[in-house]
């Protein structure tokens, strides 16, 4: 086993702080990160972009299935949004754009990028829900890297549509399930026909929270336009 016990730069511009303690596992050295356990029946999603006006984190789920833009701060000072995330009942680990077309290089580091922040937000008292997350058959062999056997895991369904890319998402699916052993598995967005031998629990995305609260607005502005 080998932890992670140095800084090697003078000012950590490689934020080699958010892996500082931590065991390094794989091909490609991610940390490892820590089971998570428990119950996450009756929460209400809320992702990155809406966490400041949640009035009752207690009670809610946060997760970062939105565009890297919106929460790659969080990547570059950590430490500031630690206090409003740990005030959340559980927080799903951020997940930073992986594409197969992209260079092998950049897929492994937008995995590590997601290990090394769930490592140190767990490290700071946060509760992290380890997001999973996979593109190409050839990350198979590493995207699994520093997710927990036996744990809680967040997955998202977020862009996956059209038939191969169906078909691709619930193929690796399966092999996440063999590869990772969930619990339970958290999934943000629609549900899709994959395995079921393990329980999933569906949460609304952020786009489907939007559409739904137009319809209902919609629906309140019809019901008063009639009376």
């Amino acid at each position: 086993m080998t932890r992670y016990t140095e800084i090697n730069t003078t000012t950590d511009v490689l934020k080699e702080r958010y892996i500082l303690g931590a065991e390094l596992v794989g091909k490609y050295d991610f940390p490892r990160l820590v089971k998570a356990t428990g119950s996450v029946d009756g929460l209400e999603p809320v992702c990155f972009t809406e966490m400041k006006k949640c009035k009752q984190p207690r009670k809610s789920l946060g997760h970062f299935f939105v565009n890297d833009e919106c929460f790659d701060r969080v990547w570059n000072n950590a430490e500031k949004y630690v206090d409003m995330l740990s005030n959340f009942k559980w927080v799903c680990s951020p997940d930073f754009t992986c594409y197969g077309g992209m260079p092998l290089a950049l897929r492994v580091f937008q995995t590590y990028k997601a290990r090394a922040l769930a490592y140190y937000l767990w490290s700071r008292g946060v509760n992290i829900i380890p997001t999973v997350g996979w593109n190409e058959p050839e990350s198979w062999e590493w995207c699994f890297d520093g997710i927990p056997k036996g744990s809680i895991v967040a997955v998202s369904t977020n862009g996956i549509v059209g038939k191969e890319s169906i078909e691709h998402y619930c193929t690796g699916y399966k092999v996440m399930l063999d590869h990772v052993e969930p619990s339970k598995v958290v999934c943000i967005g629609r549900p899709l026909d994959v395995s079921k031998e393990v329980d999933i629990i569906y949460f609304d995305s952020y786009s489907m929270q939007m559409r739904k609260r137009i319809a209902n607005g919609k629906s309140r502005l019809s019901e008063e336009e009639k009376r």
